[in-house]
């Protein structure tokens, strides 16, 4: 990412920027700056330095609104080397990110696990994954519908095929990446509904796409989207795949009712549970929500909705999005 992109982004999230001398320091809200975004800063340090001198601010006033920590921490110069500042929040707590335009649950879908609200346990993996460069190859990705399952298959897709890759940040900006945000397409990576191919042949015919090296990346993934839904035959005939699995192909299996799995292919797989969330995460996601959009919101309508989505965060954003149309709020 250049240094103008990379300020962009850094703006989108409520992160200012500042000169100071021959210094760079930063303030953000909690959790917002990233050790990816430090890293990303340090490599292109010197450009931004330039660009802050030749166009005064670059920090955006509007975002004093943002609450921004107390702290201004900064980037030293040390000869070749850049000192970064450790963000202990980048995990623990999530930055909220508008992209584009349309319904709520699609112009806040997370493309980084720094984004997802609750999950700690799978964002830890798919974070560690790409920095450990041990993610694994094959993943069972269970629980309530409208918990993220689909959503993180996505952005290990882009994580894995972004041009700054394999990265947990993935630069949004490259090809790929656009591409599986926008769409989950992109011609190495698989969307399979499982109930439009449940059967033994269809499974024969997909295998074929992703028997042969991946055409313009390092690697392909291929998800099967409520994967109980495949039949005896069909799931048979992936034991063999998913344990000897190519180096190049990574398989994310997304279901509701993992139950219904052959225990074979099950066993095959590491399970990673995504768990309704706690009536104040949701909370905390629909207030920031509001914060985001201008929304003046009562607390009574909020816990409705709380109690309506039942610890599902789409659902949630898909009834906030109704009481505001609906003009409740």
């Amino acid at each position: 990412m250049d240094a103008k992109s990379l300020i962009e982004y850094l703006k989108a999230k409520n992160v200012q920027l500042i000169k100071n001398e021959n210094k760079l320091n930063w303030k953000a809200p909690k959790g917002a700056f990233t050790d990816d975004d430090k890293e990303k800063l340090k490599q292109v340090k010197s450009e931004i330095l330039k660009l802050i001198e030749e166009n005064k601010p670059v920090d955006n006033p509007d975002n004093e609104s943002s609450e921004p920590e107390n702290n201004t921490s900064e980037i030293e110069s040390e000869g070749e080397e850049s000192k970064i500042i450790k963000d202990d929040n980048a995990i623990k707590n999530p930055v909220i990110v508008k992209r584009g335009q349309g319904g709520f649950p699609k112009v806040y879908r997370p493309c980084t696990p720094y984004e997802i609200y609750g999950q700690e346990e799978v964002r830890k993996i798919i974070i560690n994954g790409f920095k450990n460069k041990n993610l694994p190859h094959t993943l069972l990705f269970h629980g309530e519908s409208g918990t993220g399952k689909t959503t993180c298959a996505r952005i290990i897709g882009m994580g894995l095929f972004c041009k700054e890759g394999p990265t947990s940040r993935p630069c949004e900006q490259c090809q790929s990446c656009r591409k599986i945000m926008n769409y989950g397409i992109c011609i190495d990576y698989m969307e399979i509904n499982s109930a439009d191919h449940t059967g033994i042949d269809a499974m024969r015919a997909i295998r074929e796409n992703y028997d042969y090296s991946p055409l313009f990346s390092n690697y392909r993934v291929i998800v099967f989207d409520e994967c109980h839904r495949l039949s005896e035959s069909a799931q048979d005939l992936l034991l063999k795949e998913v344990e000897d699995v190519k180096d190049h192909n990574y398989f994310i299996f997304c279901s509701t009712n993992p139950d219904k799995m052959k225990e074979t292919l099950k066993n095959r797989c590491l399970p990673v549970e995504f768990k309704q969330l706690e009536d104040d995460l949701i909370y905390r996601l629909l207030v920031d929500v509001c914060k985001n959009e201008g929304i003046n919101y009562s607390d009574n309508i909020l816990k409705s909705i709380i109690e309506e989505a039942k610890g599902r965060p789409r659902n949630a954003l898909i009834l906030l999005q109704k009481a505001v149309l609906a003009g409740r709020i």
